[in-house]
């Protein structure tokens, strides 16, 4: 997936899931922004593995949440 692509999936309900993340555990409004800083990175090395693998440790990281 591109950047674009992944810009595109960024709709209400997917900003919702975050949201609830955030006020279910206040603590993770810090792993969000942690997750943000390797996104940046990924996208400021054009390194579209890195992209990946970050996107896909944040869709690990919110299902495990609404899981519990």
């Amino acid at each position: 997936m591109t950047f674009g692509s992944h810009l595109a999936l960024l709709t209400e309900e997917n900003l919702s899931r975050v949201l609830s993340a955030v006020e279910s555990d206040p603590e993770e409004l810090s792993r969000l922004y942690d997750n943000f800083k390797k996104k940046r990175a990924a996208l400021e090395s054009d390194d579209a593995s890195a992209w990946d693998n970050v996107i896909k440790e944040e869709e690990e990281r919110l299902q495990s949440i609404e899981a519990s």
